[in-house]
């Protein structure tokens, strides 16, 4: 399924709630190679079924709310104490997510303990805009994310503004590699 088709499918049958995801899919051919990946954060899942379905990528996602939880999808689980094994994804989605951390550094060392060496970890952090939004803990600057990830032992960093419309405008991408 094209790009076009599954933005048009996640419109059309999964709801408001999935929009979440679109923005996300521009991104995801950087994680192509990964064999494994999670979704940290990933609401009901959306973005860990369009790994599976369009990707043949073994995914799966992480949530802490009971209401998104979706059997066979996600798991319940806090980004502040993952259980997962060292080392056990390729990639780690962390897509309108790390901003609910109430310590995202403590979350980046859990991302770093679960990525592989080589894993690639694709997050995206709302724009300043949003640091007034009642759910949102912080909203990392470009600068102390970048001071946290190599705090944390990343070693390759790349960052670009979001360019999407909608509930993302404003953002900042990130891709890094451990």
């Amino acid at each position: 399924m094209k790009l076009e088709k599954w933005t048009e499918y996640i419109k059309k049958f999964m709801g408001p709630i999935s929009d979440r995801a679109i923005p996300c899919l521009p991104y995801l051919p950087w994680l192509e190679r990964c064999d494994r990946v999670l979704d940290i954060g990933c609401g009901t899942g959306r973005i860990v079924e369009f790994l599976r379905l369009q990707k043949m990528i073994n995914a799966v996602g992480t949530t802490i709310n009971p209401l998104e939880f979706k059997e066979g999808v996600s798991i319940l689980a806090d980004m502040h104490d993952l259980p997962f094994h060292d080392e056990e994804f390729d990639g780690v989605i962390a897509w309108d997510s790390l901003e609910h951390a109430v310590a995202p550094y403590i979350v980046l060392t859990e991302i770093f303990r679960v990525l592989k060496s080589g894993g690639k970890f694709l997050c995206f952090i709302p724009g300043e805009d949003w640091i007034d939004c009642d759910y949102h803990c912080l909203v990392l600057t470009l600068e102390q994310m970048k001071h946290l990830c190599k705090l944390v032992g990343f070693t390759s960093f790349e960052t670009m503004k979001d360019e999407t419309r909608g509930a993302t405008k404003g953002g900042t991408i990130y891709k890094v590699i451990k």
